[in-house]
């Protein structure tokens, strides 16, 4: 097992920072995923206050310098939000029927947070699903970039979904850092036919 390692070089062209749903409906107290419990800005603010003192004062401003970074470097910087293709959700995978994830096709809650907003020509996949590589082509874009891929935060009712994409990333022949646990993950070798 020797010479494998954790640390993957960042090779700038081949490489992409994905932020995965830091949007409007669960980064804000105002936000739809908080409205839809029936909470005020206040009362969603005071329901999760150590969500939203870490999301202000350590994950966002951590964001900024990601995404600066990326951008001085020429790192593509991509974005999914959750947004139905639809008002009515109708088009909303299962699971997202289930939670009950429902955010109207062109609302405020799809957007994502100004803190870091996309920059003009940035790329923004609105996904139906749980994953951004089942319900949109983002799979075929990052195939394009070939590279590794930064993931920033996940959030929601998503929790485990934050250790369960960087693996299942690595299976679609990606190379994933997961930023907040500092663990990278390499696609699995294939073996090569015997000829």
């Amino acid at each position: 097992m020797s010479g494998l390692s954790r640390d993957v070089p960042v090779v700038h062209e081949h490489s992409a920072l994905l932020f995965i749903d830091v949007q409007n409906y669960n980064a804000r107290p105002d936000g739809g995923e908080y409205q839809q419990q029936g909470l005020s800005s206040e009362e969603a603010t005071a329901a999760h206050p150590y969500f939203f003192e870490r999301l202000e004062r350590t994950a966002v401003p951590n964001m900024q310098r990601l995404q600066a970074g990326c951008r001085s470097h020429g790192i593509e910087v991509i974005y999914t939000v959750i947004e139905s293709l639809t008002w009515d959700g109708r088009d909303r995978s299962l699971d997202y029927k289930i939670t009950g994830f429902n955010v109207p096709r062109g609302s405020p809650d799809a957007r994502v947070i100004d803190a870091i907003a996309p920059a003009a020509d940035e790329m923004i996949f609105p996904k139906t699903s749980s994953s951004a590589f089942i319900s949109t082509n983002l799979h075929y874009v990052l195939a394009g970039q070939s590279g590794l891929v930064r993931k920033a935060m996940s959030k929601g009712n998503l929790g485990p979904t934050i250790e369960f994409v960087p693996v299942s990333t690595a299976f679609l022949g990606f190379s994933v850092h997961h930023a907040s646990s500092n663990r990278s993950y390499s696609p699995p070798s294939r073996p090569t036919p015997d000829r």
